[in-house]
């Protein structure tokens, strides 16, 4: 009988262990899933090509044409040194990484239509971009039999900065 007892205790037991482990498991994936979704917003490291690919996709999609681009890299920011221990009052300090900067100009071409879809696309996108400066400019067309010109289209230059975190 106290034998019997005890393979319960011993089997109760063991199912509250495989639950924690379950519930660790559960918990860690979750995280995972978390880490990777803020990675897509604030990656761990400048990811240049991520950032390009980005910005050539969203013009593509609105139909305009991706001229060029130029980039800039800035360091990480400063920040106070690691804080020991977790305790209320320097939990923002010891969660806070340090940020860095990327800034990529580009020459872009097409409609206006289709340039304000691009711009509301990049204010929507996943990775965070800040428009820092935009200059348009028409394209004229020619008639040379009415002495007329007609805008075409418009050539827009464009520096946007994306932003990056240290792992």
């Amino acid at each position: 009988s106290e034998v019997y007892c005890d393979n319960r205790d011993v089997d109760k037991e063991k199912k509250a262990v495989d639950q924690v482990k379950q519930l660790i498991k559960d918990y860690n994936t979750k995280n995972e899933k978390i880490q990777e979704t803020v990675s897509l917003v604030l990656p761990t490291k400048p990811d240049v090509a991520g950032a390009v690919a980005q910005l050539y996709g969203l013009s593509q999609n609105n139909n305009l044409q991706f001229k060029a681009v130029s980039i800039s890299v800035s360091g990480l920011s400063n920040t106070p040194s690691p804080v020991q221990g977790l305790e209320p009052s320097n939990l923002k300090s010891a969660l806070q990484r340090p940020i860095g900067a990327l800034s990529l100009s580009t020459a872009l071409s097409g409609s206006y239509d289709d340039f304000k879809v691009f711009l509301y696309q990049l204010q929507t996108n996943i990775r965070i971009f800040d428009l820092k400066s935009l200059t348009i400019s028409p394209v004229l067309k020619s008639d040379k039999n009415k002495n007329s010109r007609e805008i075409e289209s418009y050539n827009f230059s464009i520096t946007v900065s994306t932003y990056y975190q240290s792992p």
